[in-house]
Parts: structure tokens; sequence; C-alpha cells
């Protein structure tokens, strides 16, 4: 049993964005350079989990199950990500958030409107709709969730201890964008510490703590899951053997985990 052609489910990550180089009013504007290092975050981590993927591809006599659960996941993977780009960049406030779920909202439509020249010959297309649609709103309400998180602890902790209000900013970027890519991009506050890199990376890899201990076991590291709990509240930091073993089940890079 194999798939036709147009059964490909990396046809439904978009495509980077292009911004073109020879507009003036784009050159040299903060907005410009935000929203080049938000797509060029995403096309990197794009393009390693596109060959992740590829690799992971059913075989060819598989079930018609195993090919639609692989785009499912090809789909939500993607959509992580650049959901990612865009909570890194975002500011803690209401109208970040609104805007968060925005983009978000782009990106789905983006990818819901490539399901319609998707399919499987042996897969009803009204199946592989309602799944990629299913899949698609629980990522996105995965994602609004943790900004809304995101912007409610910002507000506690500002309550706790007042300070001036940063400046809500939402610059719009008047780029050529191809494959339904956002135009409107938050201007970024600080990066994430390390302690909430290493929880949206468990998050990203949908692994509970338990799951994390036994994977960290398998690498010969002995931890507990309130241990994992105190590093991802920044409670406790990470020994180097367990720092490379969390970047080890994590697929990532550990100077992006645990920038110094």
């Amino acid at each position: 049993m194999t798939a036709d052609s147009t059964a490909d489910p990396h046809r439904l990550i978009p495509r980077y964005p292009a911004i073109p180089r020879n507009s003036p009013s784009l050159r040299v504007t903060r907005a410009h350079e935000i929203w080049a290092g938000i797509g060029l975050w995403a096309k990197e981590h794009l393009a390693l989990f596109h060959a992740e993927m590829l690799e992971g591809l059913p075989r060819e006599d598989a079930p018609p199950q195993e090919f639609l659960d692989h785009a499912l996941r090809t789909v939500a993977g993607a959509f992580d990500i650049w959901a990612d780009a865009f909570f890194r960049s975002a500011v803690p406030t209401d109208d970040s958030a609104l805007a968060f779920e925005n983009l978000l909202s782009e990106v789905e439509e983006s990818m819901l409107a490539q399901v319609k020249v998707f399919r499987f010959h042996f897969i009803p297309k009204p199946i592989i709709s309602s799944e990629m649609t299913a899949q698609l709103t629980q990522r996105k309400q995965y994602w609004i969730g943790r900004m809304l998180r995101r912007v409610r602890e910002h507000q506690e902790a500002s309550r706790a201890n007042p300070a001036p209000p940063p400046p809500a900013q939402f610059p719009t970027v008047a780029n050529e964008v191809t494959g339904g890519c956002p135009t409107t991009v938050p201007v970024p506050e600080a990066d994430p510490t390390w302690n909430e890199r290493l929880r949206a990376a468990r998050e990203r890899a949908h692994l509970s703590r338990p799951q994390v201990v036994n994977r960290l076991k398998n690498l010969g590291i002995q931890i507990t899951a309130d241990a994992i709990k105190k590093h991802e509240e920044g409670k406790a930091k990470p020994k180097p053997p367990v720092r490379r073993a969390y970047t080890a089940i994590y697929s990532n890079c550990e100077g992006v985990l645990f920038p110094d």
C-alpha cells in the first residue's frame, strides 16, 4: 500500500517568508531585524525537523493509520516550531497575547488551506481534514494557554514588585509573504531563562517528567521527577552530565538549552 504523489505531509509546513532585500523601508528597521531573526530560527528548526520526519516515514506496505499518524505528527511539530518562534519574541502583555493568538491563527489557516491538496488515495479526504483540524486546534490552544500563563505570571510579579509596564509595540512588517506566513511581529523582550527553555523543550517533546526520568536513566542518569521540576523552576541547576543528557533526549544543543 503506497501513498500517491500528493501525500507528502511536509507540504503542509509553511515556507520560510521572503523579505525583499531591495526594500528601503525595511533595510534598517528594527522590525526587519526581528522578523529576520524569527524566520532564521524557524527555518533552522524546520529543516532539522523535516529531516527527522523524513527518516521516520512509514514503510510502503504500512497500514493507512501509520501514514495518517505520521502526517499528524508532522503537522503538529511544524506548527509548534512556528509557535515557539513567536512565543520567544512576545512581550508578556495582554496586547501581545492577542497578537500572538492572531499569528497562530494565520499559521493554522495556512496549513489547513494546504490540506485541500493533500491526500492518500486509501484514506478518505474528510477524515484527513477532520484529523488535521483537530490536531492544529489542540496545538494552538496549548500555545495560547502558555502565552496567557506567561502574561499572568508577569502581571502577578509586577504587582508584587511595582514597576513601569513595558510599552506594547507591534510594528507591521510590510514584506512580501509567501506560504501564508504572518506579517505582524511582536517586539521581543528578554530571551527565555535556561529553566524556561528546559521546560519548553520537554513540553515540545510531549514528555511528562516521569517519562524524562526513564529516558535519563537509560543514559545512566539517576534522577527524580521532583529534581526535574526544580530544574525547570530554576531552583537548582543541573550538573554538566545531566545537562548533556537533557540535550540528548530533547535533540537540542547544550548551548541553546543552557546559554552561559
